[in-house]
């Protein structure tokens, strides 16, 4: 991640000889679609070939950010941005009885942004952040009066965005956005769901979630 805090310093020195003349505040909002890979990380190790059901590798979303254009190149911003991804089965054991269950994996992410406008409609992105990771678990047995709903996993880390986002202008406040980006987080797993206890525990190991991949984002940017 340093190399990107780099990156972030060297626009921000290149930006003060910028002409200041499209200073503003802008908010954007809208929907993500993305793609993960997970991995585990142990001892700087990273295992590429953690398993996980195949619908789980894909999560939709929803962000929302605010950017302060401090001249016409650069601005600053922060933002918020969440994701889940969602398994479920059903398993019949009789014609009565079955099992009904949901596994969620929820992604989000509180962070600062630094924006560099290339032209008029494009804009580079990069999203420095703190992550929160949880699993959530849920199933309905048909002989049980009460649904099972529990947290089984959660983490916390930090991570990085990078992207390209294009704007479609509609009037002089208003534009449609779309945005390519990728982003990286390493997660450290804190606490897991204990059977015998019924509750979750600390993990005491040091245990890493790797999480990264691509997505697309589809939004609508007001302009003060």
């Amino acid at each position: 991640m340093k190399k990107y805090l780099i990156i972030f310093i060297f626009i921000l020195i290149l930006s003060l000889n910028s002409q200041v003349d499209a200073r503003g505040l802008e908010f954007n909002s809208g929907a993500t679609y993305n793609n993960f890979i997970y991995s585990d990380i142990e001892d700087g190790e990273v295992n590429n070939d953690k398993w996980v059901r195949e619908e789980l590798n894909e999560g939709r979303g929803h962000y929302f950010e605010g950017t302060y254009w401090l001249n016409n190149r650069v601005g600053l911003g922060l933002g918020y941005q969440k994701s889940i991804s969602t398994w479920d089965s059903i398993e019949y054991y009789d014609e009565e009885s079955y099992r009904d269950f949901r596994s969620d994996y929820n992604l989000s992410s509180s962070y600062g942004r630094l924006a560099y406008r290339l032209n008029n409609n494009v804009n580079l992105d990069l999203a420095l952040g703190n992550y929160s990771y949880s699993e959530d678990y849920y199933a309905d047995y048909s002989w049980l009066e009460k649904d099972s709903n529990k947290k089984v996993l959660i983490g916390e880390g930090y991570g990085y965005r990078v992207g390209k986002e294009v704007n479609h202008n509609l009037s002089e406040r208003l534009s449609l956005n779309t945005k390519a980006f990728y982003q990286q987080a390493k997660i450290n797993l804190l606490e897991s769901y204990d059977n015998d206890k019924g509750s979750l525990i600390e993990i005491e190991e040091d245990k890493v979630l790797g999480i990264s991949g691509l997505g697309i984002s589809l939004g609508v940017s007001y302009r003060f």
